[in-house]
């Protein structure tokens, strides 16, 4: 046992990523095999099911079975009826029915139940408050997230401190919150997570890295809204660039002051397909930006790979000025896409022709290549939903960006929408299984629309 592998040490196929995220689910498939069928429902954060079956309890079981075919309103009175009793519901099927009530609350839009069933179990259960707090503050928050519901000062204290304290099991509420909340509420509760993430010294690196990007991103949209704010929020450049400092104290400031340029108007760039990714011309207007140097040639970059990533920061403008997408959300569909043409750059997809690796070919997503992207982040343990649907949300304005730069024309964004349409409605009924929040299910409707206000920036 000595040897034995913690599903939070590091992979041992060296891979570089935690045991859990890498070659745990192939061993515990492998294994389950091996085992007889056990009770699972779908959950919106990846429950580890196998974990779950060690209780032998077959009246139980035989209760579950008949707690399934129940309509919601049976299934809430069912868990009423046995949850003040820890014999008759122990602390993991409780869970098991409380996801099971969650995902369905909320398709049918009965989030308050829900609500008030959590305040019950809060006052009469105090040993799934213990012993399951973090999973309690998961399923209360999406059910205040998800109905397009405001955080008060409270539960947003409350979320950071969850989150801090278990970010993978926080992880579903959130990515929610920042693919709803607006600049102003993101910058307050980033600034405060952070602080508290680093009060954790059992948290990994990456955590912490990933709020301090996320952190840094809403300092740079909270200084670009306050530029054009009639309010009087205007904020300094050297302030914004402090707080960012707060974040990480090495920042690679010519870089960062490039993409808040880009994002702010004040650069932009013509583009050309070649054998890379080239840029035809520049213009820039850095008056704003005198004494910080940051006009970096994007050109001296090997092999053009950056020329993609500023590729995808003038993209990210495009959706926020002519879409009206809020910054952060467009971020996702941002990152998202950057990462996918890399990957094709790289040829990191298996048995993709060598065609696709070069622009503009490479630009124009195609249903497998894109489905491998996308499930890539829908992996077993932590499925991260926002992230993975972004790109595919916005795939439509991404083509028309392309036309709007001259690197595809009409008909090849015609073709490419007509190609993905065919995985549209797989994605769809997953995400309507597992992360039914309201303002995804929406955009599937519309799709490959954007313009509708329910995508909309609504809260600044």
């Amino acid at each position: 046992m000595g040897n034995e592998v913690g599903r939070n040490d590091p992979c041992p196929c060296g891979s570089g990523k935690k045991y859990k995220y890498c070659c745990l689910p192939k061993e515990e498939e492998k294994r389950s095999r091996n085992l007889k069928p056990s009770i699972t429902f779908d959950s919106v954060g990846g429950i580890d099911d196998n974990s779950r079956n060690d209780t032998g309890n077959e009246s139980w079981r035989s209760d579950f079975d008949k707690f399934k075919e129940l309509d919601l309103d049976g299934k809430f009175d069912f868990f009423y009826d046995k949850y003040e009793d820890p014999e008759e519901v122990n602390g993991d099927y409780a869970l098991e029915m409380l996801d099971a009530l969650l995902l369905e609350s909320s398709r049918e839009g009965q989030w308050d139940d829900y609500l008030s069933l959590d305040r019950e179990i809060r006052e009469n259960r105090q040993d799934l408050v213990e012993d399951h707090r973090y999973w309690l503050s998961r399923g209360k928050f999406l059910s205040i997230i998800w109905p397009g519901r405001k955080l008060e000062d409270e539960e947003l204290k409350e979320l950071s401190g969850d989150y801090a304290q278990d970010s993978e099991v926080l992880s579903p509420a959130f990515w929610a919150f920042i693919f709803r909340e607006g600049t102003e509420n993101q910058v307050d509760f980033l600034r405060r997570t952070n602080a508290l993430l680093h009060e954790n010294d059992d948290l990994m690196i990456e955590e912490k890295e990933r709020i301090c990007d996320i952190g840094i991103e809403a300092e740079i949209y909270r200084y670009l809204d306050g530029k054009k704010s009639k309010e009087g929020k205007n904020i300094s450049l050297q302030s914004a660039l402090k707080r960012m400092n707060e974040y990480y104290e090495d920042l690679t400031r010519e870089r960062l002051v490039e993409v808040m340029a880009i994002l702010g108007g004040e650069k932009s760039f013509s583009w050309e397909a070649g054998k890379t990714l080239q840029i035809a011309s520049t213009e820039s207007q850095m008056s704003l930006f005198e004494g910080i140097k940051g006009d970096v040639d994007p050109q001296s970059a090997e092999e053009s790979l950056e020329n993609y990533s500023l590729l995808g920061d003038q993209f990210h403008r495009f959706l926020h000025e002519e879409k009206s997408v809020l910054w952060a959300r467009g971020r996702m569909a941002r990152n998202g896409l950057v990462r996918y043409v890399l990957g094709r750059v790289d040829a990191e997809f298996p048995g993709e022709e060598a065609k696709y690796t070069t622009p503009p070919r490479n630009l124009i997503p195609g249903p497998e290549t894109f489905k491998a992207s996308i499930e890539d982040l829908l992996f077993f343990l932590n499925p991260q939903y926002y992230r993975a649907i972004a790109p595919f949300i916005y795939v439509g304005p991404w083509l028309q960006f392309l036309v709007q730069q001259s690197l595809i024309d009409n008909r090849q964004k015609e073709e490419a929408l007509q190609k993905l349409e065919t995985i549209k409605e797989e994605y769809r009924e997953f995400y309507e299984k597992k992360c039914p929040d309201p303002l995804i299910m929406e955009a599937f409707d519309n799709w490959p629309r954007v313009e509708e206000s329910y995508l909309k920036d609504q809260t600044e």
